[in-house]
């Protein structure tokens, strides 16, 4: 969504999944209140790690976004700005990679495994 030159389009990577865990978490709140507050505690490890890589994802597509809106201005100026659009986007993969991948794949099995764990925990099992 970065590509398309509309500043902020890409926060919805943050706001859709966010408001989504929200309202579940709001319904499993408001059926029972005890088994509520354990999915809530068992799975606040992953949604922190998940939230905090969209979070980095989305200041690497600002950077991508900016660039692209700089590249369209640059159409109708008379005094252009060079800039490298590989090196941007090489950049931009090289965080991706080291980062941001690594983070979800954290998030992946803290929501696997220690998510089980302590909901297991926290039922007394």
């Amino acid at each position: 969504m970065s590509i398309i030159p509309i500043q902020f389009l890409y926060l919805l990577n943050i706001i859709i999944p966010s408001a989504i865990i929200g309202i579940a978490f709001g319904i499993i709140l408001e059926v029972d209140a005890v088994k509520g507050m354990q999915v809530l505690v068992s799975s606040m490890p992953y949604y922190i790690v998940e939230v905090f890589a969209f979070c980095l994802f989305a200041a690497i597509l600002y950077e991508l976004n900016q660039f692209i809106r700089i590249k369209i201005k640059n159409i109708f100026k008379k005094n252009k700005v060079k800039i490298s659009f590989k090196n941007r986007s090489l950049e931009a993969v090289k965080i991706y990679v080291l980062f941001i991948l690594p983070m979800m794949i954290i998030a992946a099995f803290l929501e696997t495994y220690l998510a089980e764990i302590l909901f297991a925990f926290f039922n007394g099992k």
